[in-house]
């Protein structure tokens, strides 16, 4: 099993725009207001809602690898116990997560961005779980 942050169709969380220029951020911040606004979210809460997705989204980008660094296998490829993976990612439970989907905890995980998961896991105690709740539909919408 491969444990990979990306999904079909998107390179990776913030890849989209770079942190250190505001004006494609800015543009994102607008599309995410008005896709919010489409499902009938009001525009002060959308806009609120909108920037608490790119400062996750920008948190998770701080702790990918580059480019270069992801395309060696020799960096992505982390083979470990699901039990060292919850080592790195204690706050959530990936027993119940592997038990939901009929999956054993009894094998090898590949880890493609370990720092990733250790970001996600700082964010998960920093982080309102609202906040959480808003980045999921930002998921599920786009």
């Amino acid at each position: 099993m491969a444990l990979d942050e990306r999904r079909p169709g998107n390179a990776g969380a913030a890849v989209g725009f770079r942190i250190e220029h505001p004006q494609p951020v800015g543009a994102f911040l607008e599309h995410l207001v008005g896709m919010l606004q489409l499902i009938g979210i009001p525009q002060a809460t959308a806009t609120q809602h909108a920037q608490t997705i790119v400062d996750l989204e920008t948190a998770l980008a701080r702790a990918k690898l580059s480019p270069v660094e992801a395309s060696n296998p020799e960096t992505t490829y982390n083979k470990m116990t699901v039990a060292e993976l919850q080592a790195m990612l204690p706050h959530f439970d990936l027993g119940t997560f592997f038990a939901r989907f009929g999956l054993s905890t009894d094998q090898d995980v590949i880890v493609s961005e370990p720092d990733y998961v250790r970001a996600l896991d700082a964010l998960l105690v920093e982080c309102p779980f609202e906040h959480f709740k808003i980045y999921l539909l930002w998921m599920l919408l786009n």
